[in-house]
């Protein structure tokens, strides 16, 4: 450490390497108004660092203080797209390797003296081939495959969140002082600790004081509305009038919209009423499609959730129910990054469980769903965030599956666990029971009686010399009707009735998701169709509005689609789109996945739950994309 200033420790903290607007402010703020403050003083930078590094999480971000709650005073914000300027180690074949960030192509740059391969992880692309034969070359046995396993690994292929301070200067002042005391105290408390401390003491207060009225104005702009950059809207051209159909068909932007079609596995030649017409690609006639939609069953954002929230509850939409499916912080990339330090993750989901709150009905419910990474550290939040008397269920998702064969010093995890809560407890109902699923102890005790659609009649009962049941359930329609039974009357409509839902859910009756299954869509971590019909089915009505600020794969929007429910969704990654390029080509994304829905055909229709619920396609959706802050955030003055 020796020879390293204090500006210099300060600076490589408050300033990543990566071009992204914050980076950008902070460098600006830092060489204006910090560094004069902190002077050029160099002693001791050990310990500064080693403050710095109590401040900061594993992934740059600022720590609450820990004198408060994890997450306390504190909120996530997007910070673009942001690759560590340090990244941990991965192996991948045999062969270990670590990330750097300073370039511009994914690349292999040297091999460490350890044996490590350094792979340059930029937002570029690179011939992975090549820089396998190069590794081969000199004696490394690498494949193109490996290194694009490793790229993956440890990347950060879509977005990630930075941190900002939401906090007075007392409080990040105390944090400082506190941190420096215990750090030169660790050491011993000799003159020279004691000199440390008082030079040391008024660099930190003008830190702090700083820190916070500067993170306050990056707040302040983190919160401003978004622009909105694109928009569109969606509908079949078979559901269109007739002469607005036509003019769409004259449109110059009709042979994108065909071409757009065969891509989603739509002939338009064929099947030409189930194309999806999105008003983006025919902007002439889109003013006649929108006034056909009238009010469109669905919404999807485009941009970060938190900022999308704040856009939805500008519009003054409300929902029922709420699927929340975030990162479950489990130290892997997947297609979006999945490794946080805990306490940017807490602040991260803290603050979209909040808006989240916010854009709910009185009557409605919130589903949190994660796995044994983060499961205790969600349930804390939700008490947190809705209060320790909203939580009403914990339900076991046990998936199924043969578990990872490579287990050895810990049990084979094979379940995810849902928490739901409500907005207002007393306010809240529930539909518990699953129509048109009859258990098999009814079946068991009341299958010599059951006719094929699920009902029992008195007859039946008869027939069978059922008398106790006979007695019991002739009262009850008595009752209810104000005459005796007769024989061709419903005793029990099981299968209308349905059965009780309860708190653990077995993967026979709700499996994941394989990469074999007609409703796969390539995204690693998507959830079955099967697991949100339950989902969406118990927290919401036909009509209601369902959220899933976390789209994901859009399973939850097409799922609350095909339900009759209305919908909306926020999904950050370039995967949002109607197709996109993951460097292996051109897959379907969450846009393109619901013109699917809505056209009811394509190569993801019909699949999931279509066939149960008779899906045909129909409907409609809109679609916003939102700005980045980067010009609010970049317009801040100091």
């Amino acid at each position: 450490m020796d020879g390293v200033s204090l500006q210099d420790a300060v600076r490589a903290w408050l300033a990543p390497p990566l071009d992204h607007p914050i980076g950008r402010a902070r460098t600006r703020w830092f060489d204006a108004v910090l560094a004069p403050a902190l002077g050029t003083w160099s002693p001791d930078a050990a310990t500064w660092l080693a403050v710095l590094a109590d401040l900061c999480g594993a992934d740059g971000s600022l720590r609450p203080p820990s004198t408060q709650p994890p997450g306390a005073g504190a909120v996530a914000v997007w910070a673009g797209a942001v690759t560590l300027p340090w990244t941990p180690r991965v192996t991948r074949g045999g062969l270990t390797f670590r990330g750097r960030a300073d370039r511009t192509a994914a690349d292999v740059v040297g091999i460490d003296a350890d044996g490590t391969i350094v792979l340059d992880l930029g937002p570029g692309q690179a011939d992975l081939s090549a820089a396998a034969r190069r590794l081969r070359e000199g004696g490394v046995a690498a494949t193109t495959g490996g290194l694009r396993m490793a790229a993956r690994a440890l990347a950060c292929p879509t977005t990630t969140d930075g941190f900002l301070w939401d906090d007075d200067a007392a409080s990040l002042r105390d944090h400082v002082v506190a941190t420096v005391v215990a750090r030169v105290g660790a050491a011993g408390w000799d003159a020279q600790a004691l000199a440390c401390l008082g030079r040391m003491g008024p660099a930190a207060d003008a830190f702090a004081i700083a820190l916070a009225r500067r993170e306050r104005a990056l707040l302040d702009a983190w919160r401003a509305p978004r622009p909105v950059v694109a928009e569109g809207c969606v509908v079949r051209l078979g559901d269109l009038p007739a002469d607005v159909s036509e003019a769409v068909r004259a449109d110059p932007g009709w042979p994108a919209v065909c071409a757009e079609a065969e891509i989603l596995g739509i002939d338009p030649q064929t099947d030409v009423a189930r194309v999806p017409v999105d008003t983006a690609h025919v902007p002439s006639t889109a003013a006649a499609v929108q006034a056909a939609i009238a009010t469109p069953q669905g919404w999807l954002v485009w941009g970060d959730n938190a900022a999308g929230m704040r856009h939805v509850a500008a519009s003054g939409l409300h929902a029922q129910c709420a699927y929340v499916d975030p990162p479950f912080n489990t130290g892997r990339t997947f297609d979006y990054r999945d490794r946080y330090d805990h306490h940017a993750w807490e602040a991260m989901l803290g603050e979209r469980l909040a808006a989240c709150r916010d854009l709910l009905r009185p009557t409605g419910v919130l589903w949190l769903h994660l796995d044994t990474h983060a499961a205790h550290l969600g349930r804390a939040l939700l008490d947190r965030v809705f209060g320790e008397g909203a939580f009403l269920n914990e339900v076991v998702w046990q998936f199924g599956g043969k578990g990872l064969a490579n287990v050895r010093r810990r049990l084979v995890p094979l379940h995810n666990t849902l928490h739901l809560v409500a907005r207002d407890p007393s306010q809240v109902t529930l539909d518990n029971r699953e129509r048109g699923r009859i258990t098999a102890s009814v079946r068991a005790r009341f299958g010599h009686v059951l006719d094929d659609a699920g009902k029992v009649t008195f007859g039946a009962l008869t027939r069978a010399r059922e008398a106790r049941e006979h007695r019991v359930l002739a009262a009850r329609f008595e009752r209810r009707h104000g005459r005796a039974p007769e024989a061709d009357d419903v005793a029990v409509d099981y299968a209308g009735q349905g059965a009780l839902v309860r708190t653990v859910w077995l993967g026979q009756d709700v499996p994941i998701v394989r990469t074999a299954d007609p409703e796969h869509t390539g995204f690693v971590t998507q959830k079955p169709e099967r697991l949100l019909q339950r989902v969406v089915a118990i927290g919401s009505a036909p009509g209601d509005v369902v959220l899933d600020p976390f789209a994901g794969s859009g399973t939850t929007l097409a799922v609350a689609h095909k339900l009759g429910r209305r919908w909306v969704g926020m999904e950050a990654g370039a995967h949002a789109a109607t197709t996109f390029d993951d460097g292996d080509g051109v897959r379907v994304g969450v846009l393109g996945r619901l013109k699917q829905v809505v056209a009811g055909a394509g190569t993801g229709e019909p699949a999931g739950i279509s066939a149960a619920v008779g899906w045909q396609g129909g409907g409609s959706l809109r679609w916003t994309r939102l700005g980045p802050a980067d010009a609010a955030i970049d317009a801040v003055r100091w």
